[in-house]
């Protein structure tokens, strides 16, 4: 993999910002990417609406149950102490400040939320639109032993911010095409419950499909909870009326379609396990992610101008060459110049054998020099 220099990562940022998702479906996949040109080991994001910053949205890319039941507890009071107002007036500069004042340590917010998941130090940068209203925060953490955020990645982290300015603007190449409508599949996610309805267990990724689930809005951190709260309204009622009516028998079906892909949900009664023993509930849910946003985010490290970039995810769309050259503004010859330089620099024969190439992240597809 080629090492990511600091002006291919931005650049990358301002593409993802491009697609013609919501926002709230697109800062998973940002906050990989920014995390990946800084030292940061976890990453979130809040939305807010309005000259009030009322919260509409927010995202962990971890979230224990501790850290949950506490926040859910005193978020009223954590937004008294560190208000949203502050960190807008300061471009972010509070969370640092707060982060290293004398007893942080010691605060209930660092020992619920940040010490239990191997945090201490972090900072925050509020994203702003293209009119400057603001639109969130985005906000970085690491450990104790990385040390606090130093100014230059205070200024990294507004660099960053800074690059994802046209998100909800619907204004990018891609919103030009027509609609991706090719799928792909990700790996299966597996959640298990209690007859209460508590949650037991649940696979890595699960938080973040039921994030995409709910539609990515706020939900009051629906997804992170540790019962059937967690899954979206609709399916959650359904193995509800399900297990009162035949709790122990067979299994039940479910499919959704949402903004951020396909999702399918399988219901199963387990048989008793432990002492006493006692059955489980066996929730699966299965996500096809859009192909565009795949490839987007797999294209990072690939070594290829911004440029080069769109017309690989905008490939995904399967449009041809005339709707490709039209969206991006070029002719259709000098697409054409592109597209030649791509498949050969890459060794393959057609677009869309280098998305599936992308898709893949194939080690064996090497820049040619």
């Amino acid at each position: 993999m080629p090492p990511l220099s600091q002006r291919a990562w931005l650049d990358h940022l301002a593409l993802l910002a491009e697609l013609p998702y919501p926002s709230a479906t697109l800062m998973p996949s940002i906050l990989q990417t920014v995390r990946a040109g800084m030292q940061a080991d976890m990453a979130t994001f809040g939305w807010v609406e309005g000259e009030h910053l009322q919260p509409t949205c927010f995202w962990a890319e971890r979230m224990d149950t501790r850290a949950f039941n506490w926040f859910m507890r005193e978020y009223e009071n954590v937004f008294a102490e560190v208000p949203l107002r502050g960190m807008l007036d300061s471009d972010g500069e509070v969370i640092r400040q707060v982060m290293g004042a004398p007893g942080f340590e010691e605060s209930p917010l660092c020992m619920e939320v940040l010490s239990s998941q191997g945090l201490r130090w972090g900072c925050c940068a509020p994203v702003k639109r293209l009119d400057g209203r603001c639109m969130g925060f985005m906000y970085l953490y690491r450990s104790a032993e990385a040390g606090p955020f130093s100014d230059r990645e205070q200024a990294l982290l507004h660099a960053a911010r800074d690059r994802l300015r046209t998100l909800d603007q619907a204004s990018g190449p891609y919103t030009r095409l027509p609609p991706c409508t090719e799928r792909v599949a990700l790996s299966h996610e597996l959640l298990l419950f209690d007859m209460n309805g508590t949650m037991q267990a649940r696979s890595g990724g699960a938080t973040h499909r039921l994030y995409l689930a709910h539609g990515a809005h706020m939900g009051m951190l629906a997804w992170a909870r540790a019962d059937l709260e967690a899954l979206p309204d609709a399916i959650r009622e359904d193995i509800r009326l399900w297990l009162r009516q035949a709790p122990t028998q067979g299994r039940k079906q479910w499919r959704e379609e949402r903004v951020s892909g396909h999702f399918q949900y399988q219901a199963e009664c387990l048989p008793p396990l432990g002492t006493p023993a006692q059955p489980l509930l066996a929730v699966t849910i299965g996500h096809s992610e859009p192909t565009d946003l795949r490839v987007a985010r797999n294209l990072l490290h690939w070594p290829m101008s911004p440029q080069e970039k769109r017309i690989v995810i905008a490939s995904a769309s399967k449009p041809t060459l005339v709707e490709l050259a039209a969206a991006l503004g070029l002719t259709v010859g000098t697409l054409k110049s592109y597209v030649n330089r791509l498949q050969s620099r890459f060794g393959v024969d057609t677009r869309a054998a280098l998305v599936e190439a992308v898709l893949r992240q194939a080690q064996d597809v090497i820049a040619r020099d």
